[in-house]
């Protein structure tokens, strides 16, 4: 257990069952925060505060590893949550001041491979007071694990980028649902695009006004 610590640097967990809460973590190397790795299972990583102010990494990186991650404030990354791992659990995060330069691709969350993954209750924020929109809020990505079953959005808030959400669209998915989330304006193109193999219900709508959002 990393009990009430404020970390200069960033932790690697490579044992099961884990704990990381109450503490922050602080790095402006270019990789991870927190790095959960191949293998582990049982990481709690809850109410950490994350910053990867001037890294461009992975605030939280599963690389197949599973957990939960809650209650948690993560900022100043390239990519706030980074998923290539089954039976990951995010939620109850507040996730923005995504970095992005030249080069970065910045997402919230970006998922690029496993199964049962619930994505529930976060603040995902894609887009930036000074530089403007991120790429997504959930940003499906080329897989570099096995491809994507059963993952859940519910009930979260998004904003910003050029799709909220980026569905992949490539083969990379073979069943998602989203239902309950609501969403801001701030898009460049739309609220989603490139579902593929994906339920999007229309319970998901407009936070301003509870039109359905699509």
């Amino acid at each position: 257990v990393i009990d009430g610590l404020d970390v200069d640097g960033s932790i690697d967990v490579q044992a099961n069952n884990v704990t990381i809460r109450n503490s922050r973590v602080s790095t402006g190397a270019a990789r991870y925060p927190i790095r959960v790795h191949p293998g582990v299972s049982g990481t709690l990583i809850e109410r950490v505060e994350v910053s990867n102010e001037g890294g461009d990494g992975k605030g939280i990186y599963f690389n197949s590893g599973s957990g939960t991650v809650r209650y948690s404030n993560i900022h100043s990354a390239e990519d706030g949550i980074f998923i290539t791992a089954d039976n990951v659990v995010v939620e109850h995060n507040y996730v923005h001041h995504l970095m992005r330069n030249a080069e970065a691709h910045p997402d919230a969350i970006q998922i690029r491979g496993g199964d049962n993954i619930r994505i529930r209750y976060n603040n995902l924020q894609a887009i930036h007071p000074d530089t403007g929109v991120s790429n997504a809020a959930i940003q499906i990505g080329s897989l570099v694990g096995d491809t994507i079953t059963d993952l859940r959005v519910y009930g979260n808030l998004m904003n910003g980028g050029r799709f909220t959400i980026n569905g992949g669209g490539r083969g990379e998915v073979d069943s998602a649902v989203y239902s309950g989330n609501r969403f801001g304006r701030d898009h460049q193109y739309g609220v989603q695009g490139n579902l593929q193999n994906s339920v999007w219900e229309t319970s998901n709508v407009y936070h301003d006004n509870g039109q359905p959002a699509r």
